[in-house]
């Protein structure tokens, strides 16, 4: 997945240092059981980080989530 931001603005003016593009692979796990249910889990790892300053970042992110089809 990629995350892009630009600069933040407080009273109009632009904030230093809030501009941040991270990208994140890692694995994912699908599972469906029959047509009615989905479950995935995802594990991403940031491998490109470049923002303006100093922003604080997840060293990983895990991802959780259910689907019922009706």
């Amino acid at each position: 997945t990629m995350q892009s931001k630009g600069q933040d603005t407080q009273a109009g003016e632009k904030v230093a240092g809030s501009a941040l593009t991270a990208v994140y692979l890692g694995p994912r796990i699908l599972y469906s059981w029959r047509t009615s249910l989905v479950a995935h889990l995802e594990l991403d790892l940031p491998t490109v980080l470049n923002n303006s300053g100093l922003s604080l970042v997840p060293d990983y992110r895990l991802r959780a989530g259910f689907t019922w089809l009706l």
